[in-house]
C-alpha cells in the first residue's frame, strides 16, 4: 500500500519510531583547541619565568627542557639544494 502525502507527519514533527532532532549545544571549554588550552594553563602557572625557574631548580629539569621541550620549537623543514624540492631516488644493486 502506498502512503499518501496526508499520511506523512506534519512539517517539523518526527516520523513515528524516530527520535526527534536535538540541537547541539555551543562548544564549551572542552572543545577548545589543545594548544590554546595548554598555552593558557602555562601562563596561569607563571609562563616563561616559571618555566625558567623550574629548569634551574635541578639539572635533570634543565636536561628535559633542552632535550624535550625546546626542540618542539624548531621547525622541521626539508628542502633540497638551493631551497628546491628534495630529490630522491632508488638504487638497485644486483649482486
Amino acid at each position: 500500500m502506498t502512503k499518501s502525502r496526508e499520511d506523512a507527519p506534519a512539517e517539523g514533527r518526527a516520523h513515528p519510531g524516530r527520535k526527534p532532532r536535538v540541537k547541539a549545544a555551543a562548544p564549551g571549554p572542552a572543545f577548545q583547541p589543545a594548544k590554546e588550552t595548554i598555552a593558557r594553563a602555562a601562563e596561569a602557572l607563571g609562563g616563561h619565568e616559571r618555566l625558567a625557574q623550574w629548569a634551574r631548580e635541578d639539572a635533570k629539569n634543565e636536561s628535559v627542557f633542552w632535550s624535550s621541550i625546546y626542540p618542539k620549537l624548531i621547525p622541521v623543514q626539508l628542502s633540497g639544494e638551493g631551497g628546491g624540492p628534495v630529490e630522491h631516488g632508488v638504487i638497485v644493486k644486483f649482486v
